[in-house]
């Protein structure tokens, strides 16, 4: 890459090896200079979904919220270099994800009675505006990267829109003051 940093291969060969070293910002980080300097996006871009693969399997394995925030942190980055449909795709699943969690959360917390009920309630609607922001930017990004797979596309929309109907409620029930 010193020598020709447009080189594509030089770029995919030093992303494959901090891939393989297990430095995906590394690889990300390389990918980002080669497009500058003007290697082939579009032969880059396969090899820039690797780390994001890895990221959104963990999150899948572990069904953290946590994790799916890396991959969404992950994908997010990589949109920005290659701003390809497959990595918006990936940035709206994994930001749908995110505001699954929050809703799922957002509920339980809205749900608790007692002498923590007022605390509760102003997590619970911390959690559904986090639902709120997370679904919006899932839905600009799986209408954007639809193409990429358009199946799991449509479920992440068909959710969305269903379960969509419940963060306003939680909202109206946690987040007025009492």
């Amino acid at each position: 890459m010193a020598l020709d940093p447009k080189s594509t291969d030089a770029v995919v060969i030093a992303i494959n090896i901090a891939r393989d070293s297990n430095q995906p910002d590394s690889a990300i980080a390389i990918a980002q200079r080669g497009i500058a300097a003007g290697a082939d996006k579009t032969i880059l871009e396969p090899v820039l979904l690797g780390p994001i693969g890895v990221a959104v399997k963990k999150a899948q394995e572990s069904k953290e919220r946590g994790d799916w925030e890396g991959a969404l942190q992950v994908a997010e980055s990589i949109d920005k270099t290659s701003g390809s449909p497959a990595t918006k795709f990936f940035v709206g699943l994994s930001s749908f994800q995110v505001g699954l969690d929050a809703l799922q959360t957002s509920q339980k917390l809205g749900g608790e009675k007692g002498k923590d009920a007022k605390e509760s309630k102003v997590k619970a609607c911390a959690e559904a505006k986090v639902a709120e922001d997370m679904w919006a930017t899932a839905q600009i990004a799986i209408t954007a990267g639809g193409s990429y797979n358009p199946q799991g596309a449509a479920g992440i929309m068909t959710n969305i829109q269903q379960y969509g109907e419940y963060i306003p409620q939680m909202k109206k029930q946690c987040c007025t003051a009492k």
